[in-house]
């Protein structure tokens, strides 16, 4: 049976660093999925805290993955944040049980000029 499903997320990341201050990334996201094929959509505050001044930006990420065929996926993910700047990417990732590795390429947006660049990925569950 082919039945999309639906799943939902909300977290913070913030760090803490000596001469950057605090910064971090308030966030939800939304993925529906079918066997096959994925989509997510997220959106979030990046903020940044440093001797005595505030800053924070709204982020939209939308990204998602198809399968081509057994154990080799088309991935994207891509982030736009206030003033229209941001990253796309697109790649392969290739996954077993265990071990997955992404290949890709990225290239930020809002710039004058384009750039490409690679992106490598290895994930191993023990």
């Amino acid at each position: 049976m082919n039945r999309a499903r639906i799943q939902a997320a909300a977290g913070v990341m913030h760090i803490v660093a000596p001469g950057l201050g605090s910064l971090g990334i308030a966030y939800g996201v939304v993925t529906t999925s079918k066997p096959d094929a994925s989509v997510t959509v997220g959106v979030g505050t990046g903020y940044r805290r440093h001797e005595g001044e505030n800053a924070a930006t709204a982020i939209v990420m939308v990204g998602g993955d198809r399968r081509l065929r057994k154990g080799i996926k088309f991935v994207t993910e891509n982030y736009i944040w206030s003033g229209g700047d941001g990253i796309l990417s697109g790649g392969l990732r290739f996954y077993g049980d265990r071990l997955s590795a992404d290949v890709a390429l990225f290239a930020p947006i809002g710039s004058s000029e384009l750039y490409l660049l690679p992106l490598v990925n290895v994930v191993w569950t023990f």
